[in-house]
């Protein structure tokens, strides 16, 4: 399933982002909002329609200018139309986040890697975009989703981060999902 059928016939059609309401997912955003410490840039890759980009940006107030970017049409169309005062972007490919490097100070990326074909790439690109810290978020346990691609174990996912670049990390589970934290 590619990107934009993804997006439209999943999230957009279900409007998937109601489960963000759910405290899973609140604890999730608190988590990771934690990671981020100081001032500075964030970019949120993989924000789908920019509900997650956005809750995010609350939490963190004035001292964190926020950024989504997506590599679905729809999804960047939609959070435009539905934040506009965030910055939304449209990524065609993984290997974009290669093209420039350390452009935000954070770099976030929660429940995305799991549908990502290449891990690999995404990891690499997304240590190349931070020039501070890359927080990542994957499921621990299955989830009933049409896009996901694989589940992580704690040693699978230890694996790709060492095999992609990966120095100064650690990981976190605290259910349902691990934290990496990739310090650059």
């Amino acid at each position: 399933m590619n990107c934009d059928d993804y997006i439209n016939n999943h999230w957009i059609k279900k409007q998937v982002w109601n489960n963000l309401k759910i405290d899973k997912h609140k604890i999730r955003f608190d988590n990771i909002c934690s990671f981020i410490d100081g001032e500075g840039t964030a970019v949120d890759v993989g924000c789908a329609c920019g509900h997650s980009t956005n809750i995010m940006k609350e939490k963190t107030g004035n001292r964190i200018k926020w950024f989504g970017v997506d590599f679905a049409n729809a999804a960047v169309d939609k959070a435009i139309e539905l934040f506009p005062d965030i910055m939304f972007l449209y990524l065609s490919e993984i290997s974009g986040l290669l093209n420039r490097g350390q452009m935000f100070d954070y770099v976030v990326c929660s429940e995305v890697i799991e549908h990502v074909y290449d891990d690999a790439l995404l990891v690499r690109g997304l240590m190349n975009w931070a020039k501070k810290r890359v927080i990542i978020t994957t499921p621990c346990a299955s989830v009933k989703d049409p896009g996901h691609l694989r589940l992580y174990s704690m040693e699978s996912l230890t694996v790709l981060l060492k095999e992609n670049g990966a120095n100064n990390f650690s990981i976190y589970k605290n259910s349902p999902f691990y934290y990496a934290i990739i310090d650059i």
